[in-house]
């Protein structure tokens, strides 16, 4: 699953720090689905979305526009 969601974020910035810091919010299999769930659902279309949407997932925190 990392390999698609990995492949996602590059296409948004391809950029080492972005991707770990994004990978370090999703330790689990779990998590890494939700957060895919998020981008194939539009909620998440920008390098912003995606950390701050990966840290209200590891903090287990609602997300809100």
């Amino acid at each position: 699953m990392w390999e698609e969601l990995e492949r996602i974020l590059k296409s948004m910035w391809d950029n080492h720090d972005f991707i770990l810091g994004v990978k370090l919010h999703l330790p689990t299999e779990e998590n890494k689905k939700e957060m895919l769930d998020a981008i194939k659902s539009g909620w998440v279309k920008t390098p912003d979305d995606a950390v701050i949407y990966s840290m209200a997932i590891y903090e287990d925190a609602p997300f809100e526009d």
